[in-house]
């Protein structure tokens, strides 16, 4: 499920793209209204020669695969922090379910005990059982 500012967030990248396309498709337009095609087959375009410098878009490029780059790395941060969340809830369930079951088990031997300890006491005074008496031993 997507929080509303994750919403918004992805409400402003879909404006964004669909103003570059809306963009691109005007510049396609006023191409072939120029006379050009957008992809000459036979000859190569004049400006885009070896010559051409690329060092401004080379920079621009970097610039924008840096930016993607802190938003995927700041989008998985947050992924692994909710699976972070989920696998604590997990782990605390599991203690917890197994707190009780041996906090339930103290309780039943303390019960034990405590009726072991009033047969074998009668008045604050140990029983002494009878030499030959199979409980005892030898």
């Amino acid at each position: 499920m997507m929080s509303r500012e994750q919403r918004e967030y992805l409400g402003e990248l879909y404006r964004e793209q669909d103003q570059l396309m809306l963009e691109h498709r005007e510049w396609l337009a006023e191409r072939e209204a120029a006379g050009g095609s957008p992809v000459r087959k036979s000859e190569p375009e004049p400006n885009m020669s070896a010559e051409t410098d690329w060092a401004k878009w080379e920079e621009w490029m970097e610039g924008h695969k840096n930016l993607l780059r802190e938003e995927m790395l700041e989008a998985c941060g947050e992924a692994m922090g909710m699976l972070a969340v989920e696998i604590k809830k997990d782990m605390r369930a599991e203690r917890d379910a197994e707190m009780l079951k041996l906090k339930s088990e103290i309780s039943e031997l303390k019960g034990r005990v405590d009726v072991l300890l009033g047969l074998v006491t009668r008045s604050g005074d140990i029983v002494s059982l009878p030499k030959g008496d199979w409980r005892r031993g030898a």
